[in-house]
């Protein structure tokens, strides 16, 4: 599948999600660096994605599900779900956010699959009401099931991109 074809499906998914009022629908471009040890799956990895965030107005949770790609083929999935203890002002429009959450990948080019426990801290920028530009890292750590065997995985994943919010 293309990126950009996934990114006018996930944008066509958008139109119906960003109905609800309490719900917050974002789609984003990406780039991620993730350093660790998450059993045959050679780290550091660096991989471009786009995925779509959803923020809940009323309480702090963000969660997102993310495609990541090498050239045109999806290589990973990701999701996680973070609570965002709080999400200060530091300067204007730039504000700092960390929190707990959960995260899972499932690798689509060998068997594999990942959740875990993380860790996340970053900052945010408004640039404009609806573009968001963001910077974040998270420690993450959990089981890891690949190729029949479980293991025990950890991961610093580090991304920054923008988000569209609608």
């Amino acid at each position: 599948m293309r990126p950009l074809a996934v990114i006018f499906t996930l944008n066509a998914v958008l139109v119906g999600a960003a109905a609800a009022p309490s719900v917050g629908v974002g789609t984003q471009a990406l780039y991620a660096f993730s350093n660790g040890c998450i059993g045959d799956v050679s780290l550091p990895e660096t991989n471009s994605a786009i995925g779509i965030t959803f923020r809940h107005a009323e309480v702090p949770i963000v969660g997102t599900v993310d495609l990541f790609f090498s050239s045109s083929t999806i290589t990973r999935i990701g999701l996680t779900a973070d609570w965002w203890i709080q999400n200060p002002v530091i300067f204007k429009d730039l504000h700092f956010f960390y929190g707990p959450g959960l995260a899972c990948r499932l690798w689509t080019d060998t068997p594999a699959g990942y959740i875990g426990a993380r860790f996340e801290t970053g900052l945010n920028l408004f640039v404009i009401p609806h573009l968001e530009l963001y910077l974040q890292g998270a420690a993450e750590f959990g089981p890891l099931i690949e190729k029949g065997r479980s293991s025990f995985a950890w991961s610093v994943p580090v991304s920054s991109g923008a988000r569209w919010w609608f």
